[in-house]
């Protein structure tokens, strides 16, 4: 009976290095879009390229939207080993696959079947890509280390869309355990047009700016994330404790 806390010790260590590996899941503390002249549009996070020339489009577009994704890390230990990045797209029905821009909220449009948006890291404060973003803030979240793809399909509405983040997401990631992390995203424009517009590019992610409906973004996180060390001493005492009272 003696070797009973030595047991539950190694029981103890045992539960500890299960959960340390077990997935953890994130949800943002801020997203939003950034216009390319500062400011933003509530309650969306699409990305958007315009052309202006009517009555057919052609020539160079110009990015319009970027958006970004914040999250909190603050309560994470331990090292990330992979990472994953997970996008809700808007069920609202509307004209997806038509190209005609600023009509019913339809959170895909552009003539092609699949647009990518590019994930790229981000320098910018938090509070600043909140509160008051410029042209500095829609520069930076569209620019600098790719961190990977979100693919959008012109039938995705109502779910969750993914994306793998590389190794250099990662490195970041465990860099900024103990505060925030941002993620931006850019729309790779493929250089074709709806067939009716004379506005709108391409946009996708739009939503009905009704916060209410939309589900948060998310960081899943693989690794050795383990609990806070106050967690873990308090565990070793409780065993401690046990072994104690076992002698007596």
């Amino acid at each position: 009976m003696k070797a009973l806390p030595n047991v539950l010790l190694a029981a103890t260590v045992a539960m500890l290095a299960t959960n340390a590996y077990a997935d953890v899941t994130i949800d943002h503390t801020y997203r939003s879009n950034v216009r390319s002249n500062g400011g933003s549009l509530a309650g969306s996070y699409a990305v958007r390229a315009i052309n202006t020339d009517s009555p057919n489009p052609s020539g160079t577009p110009i990015e319009r939207e970027r958006n970004f994704h914040t999250f909190d890390l603050s309560g994470l230990s331990g090292t990330i080993t992979g990472a994953t990045l997970r996008v809700w797209v808007d069920p609202k029905d509307g004209d997806p696959g038509s190209g005609i821009g600023n009509q019913t909220g339809a959170p895909y449009q552009s003539s092609d079947s699949s647009e990518d948006i590019l994930l790229y890291d981000v320098s910018s404060d938090a509070s600043d890509l909140v509160n008051s973003p410029t042209a500095t803030e829609f520069a930076d979240i569209g620019s600098g280390n790719l961190y990977g793809t979100l693919t959008v399909n012109d039938d995705d509405a109502g779910e969750y869309i993914e994306a793998v983040l590389n190794a250099q997401a990662i490195a970041d990631l465990n860099a900024a355990i103990g505060g925030l992390w941002s993620v931006g995203g850019a729309l790779d424009f493929n250089g074709s047009y709806g067939a009716n517009s004379n506005f709108i590019s391409e946009r996708v992610l739009h939503d009905d700016n009704n916060e209410l409906n939309d589900l948060p973004s998310q960081l899943v996180l693989t690794g050795s994330v383990v609990p806070e060390p106050s967690s873990v001493l308090l565990v070793l005492g409780t065993v401690a404790g046990w072994a104690v009272l076992r002698r007596r």
